[in-house]
């Protein structure tokens, strides 16, 4: 959950950055859209380092000298 200071500082940056000046309500689903967003890129990256870290481990017989 995000905290109402949260919420008013986005409110903010909105309003003195672009102009917009948006309502608790819209602030707070911009807010939450943005954090569910930047979870789903930690969970790809996440995802792609430990598929790499696999791929990287593993021993491959044919290339032994």
């Amino acid at each position: 959950m995000l905290s109402q200071s949260t919420i008013e500082e986005l409110r903010q940056i909105l309003k003195e950055e672009y102009g917009h000046d948006v309502s608790k309500a819209n602030a707070s689903e911009i807010a939450y859209g943005l954090v569910g967003y930047f979870d789903l890129l930690a969970k790809i990256y996440h995802r792609e380092k430990i598929e790499k870290n696999d791929n990287d481990n593993d021993y491959d017989e044919s290339r032994r000298i």
